[in-house]
């Protein structure tokens, strides 16, 4: 192969827990750990999903030497304190059985992003409607009163958040006359007020939107280094028990990857250039964001969410194919000079591998570059590696998306394009699973 893309399904075809689930399992694991036992070990942090995912635990216990992969209370409790008190992991746990993939994890955070927009535009409203407003927010809605109605989904996503808290001194049942309801207040960060005495109720002046913003991009910055952690000193420490072998990756190789972590390194000694198009471990810049905002919410400029402005600010390999040393080499030697004319010689193969990767709409720009390679220089021809028939069809329905049905078409009826399983890394290897521990299965 001439050029390697991979993406986070390269890590799960080596039996790597990189998958958002694995992620979160492990952190309420370690935020739920008996502050009285001595340490928590392998087993502890992914045990609750042994039933689940038997299969694939079972080899990643029979490739690597588990049993290192251990931490101290004091390290538990450090980590501890570092998840009660953010509040995108809060807002992820509450939302954990409805995530899957990181794609999800991503548009979860674009998610958030519009309910604090909805937010910003009801507060509007209200502070069009009357003259001065109450620090008190209920589902009840009537235009009679001077306080700010929200929908209780609303309340309650804005709550996760750390936007909103409970407001233990005022009911919505005097304004109403209707139930008492749950009644929720501005976070004092992001109000400017008439009144110091923030408990006893005061009237809005002014909603820090930027406020909301910043800190809320902090803290999803704590997030990425909670994840990080995570890929350091789990991931990462998860060391083969013996080599693995040679999967026909050449010397000569570009490889470009959409992962965190370089086990193209650390487990085949690769010593081919690998460019980390989301950041890298090694760099401390990875990437956690959405692909792009709505037009409403560019208004308050909240870039720092976006993955395009991330990568330039914390200098991401940012070069793609077109920029590849293969590709300017071919278009180097497919043209010279000769006076005033121009000569062309037959246009040359280039083979290009996917492996892992989910061709998402998030990654579409990424795509497109690579399916517009084919032309009077370039013979492109792509393999997509799949896990299985249903990532298959979610890959070309991903494809028929960003390209186009008639597009894909053409790549497949050319023979420019194909599908094929993943290489099988156990087999390859003669590995069988191990049997998981009982106690971790109850």
């Amino acid at each position: 192969m001439n050029i390697l893309i991979v993406g986070n399904g390269f890590d799960l075809s080596h039996y790597l827990p990189t998958k958002y689930d694995h992620f979160m399992v492990a952190m309420d694991a370690i935020e739920n750990w008996d502050e009285w036992s001595d340490e928590i070990n392998f087993d502890d942090i992914f045990g609750t999903l042994y039933e689940k995912e038997g299969y694939f635990f079972g080899y990643t216990k029979s490739i690597y030497k588990t049993e290192k992969i251990k931490f101290s209370s004091a390290k538990i409790e450090n980590l501890k304190q570092k998840l009660e008190s953010n509040v995108w992991y809060k807002y992820f746990s509450e939302h954990y059985n409805k995530l899957d993939t990181w794609i999800d994890f991503e548009q979860k955070i674009n998610e958030a992003l519009n309910q604090i927009l909805r937010l910003i535009e009801i507060y509007n409203k209200s502070r069009e409607r009357v003259s001065l407003l109450e620090n008190l927010i209920c589902e009840y809605k009537s235009d009679e009163f001077e306080i700010i109605n929200l929908p209780n989904d609303l309340l309650r996503k804005l709550s996760y958040l750390g936007i909103l808290e409970t407001h233990d001194n005022f009911s919505c049942a005097f304004w109403g006359g209707i139930e008492p309801q749950e009644k929720w207040k501005f976070s004092k960060d992001y109000i400017i007020s008439d009144d110091s005495d923030y408990d006893e109720g005061m009237n809005i002046l002014d909603l820090r939107v930027n406020e909301i913003f910043k800190t809320l991009s902090d803290q999803l910055e704590d997030f990425s280094e909670l994840f990080s952690f995570y890929l350091n000193n789990i991931v990462c420490n998860l060391k083969p028990k013996k080599k693995f072998k040679k999967i026909g990756i050449g010397v000569n190789t570009e490889i470009y990857s959409f992962n965190y972590t370089n086990i193209l390194k650390s487990y085949y000694f690769l010593d081919n250039k690998i460019s980390f198009l989301h950041g890298s471990l090694e760099k401390s810049n990875i990437i956690l964001g959405v692909a792009d905002i709505s037009d409403k919410l560019r208004e308050y400029k909240p870039y720092q969410f976006v993955k395009y402005a991330q990568k330039i600010l914390k200098e991401t390999d940012y070069k793609f194919l077109e920029e590849s040393k293969l590709i300017q080499e071919i278009y180097d030697e497919a043209k010279y000079s000769s006076g005033y004319e121009e000569y062309y010689v037959d246009p040359q193969d280039v083979k290009i591998a996917i492996w892992g990767h989910s061709l998402d709409q998030s990654d579409s720009n990424y795509i497109k570059e690579l399916f517009s390679l084919n032309n009077e220089k370039i013979n492109a021809f792509i393999t997509i590696y799949v896990h299985n028939k249903n990532a298959k069809k979610d890959m070309l329905y991903n494809l028929f998306n960003i390209l186009g049905q008639s597009e894909v078409e053409k790549w497949m009826k050319k023979g420019w394009l194909k599908f094929e399983p993943n290489p099988d890394i156990a087999k390859l290897n003669n590995i069988e699973p191990v049997e998981l521990p009982k106690l971790a299965e109850a």
